[in-house]
């Protein structure tokens, strides 16, 4: 399965990585990214063994809302670490085609995530 997401979906990739760190310690996660005037929030729900993966989008970001009045985008179920898996490897794979200092001018002067990077290579490498 491939996906593809637009820019305006997500902010930067440490983002997504803080999340699914989240994730592989037990937890859910949520992350909201504002795209004038649209909120897109991602929604990570353990259950057991897998992962709920919602993307929801609502029209109006200065108004708050419960998950049940965005407009699902997109959903998949899946299991934790082959999702985790893709992720971290398609993040490393933007790493070494960027190097840090392009990562740094692309996002905005924010570096690379590498920690969380790290992090979630290790929660690969043991389970």
């Amino acid at each position: 399965m491939t996906i593809r997401l637009k820019a305006k979906m997500i902010n930067q990739p440490e983002h997504l990585l803080r999340g699914l760190v989240q994730v592989t310690q037990g937890q859910d996660s949520r992350l909201s990214r504002d795209s004038e005037p649209t909120e897109y929030r991602w929604v990570f729900t353990r259950e057991d063994d897998a992962l709920q993966v919602r993307i929801l989008s609502f029209y109006d970001r200065m108004r708050p809302e419960p998950d049940e009045a965005g407009r699902e985008l997109f959903a998949v179920r899946s299991e934790v670490r082959p999702l985790v898996d893709a992720v971290a490897r398609s993040v490393r794979l933007l790493l070494s085609r960027m190097g840090e200092a392009a990562y740094a001018r692309q996002w905005g002067g924010e570096a690379f995530p590498l920690h969380e990077q790290c992090t979630l290579e290790s929660w690969i490498r043991n389970h």
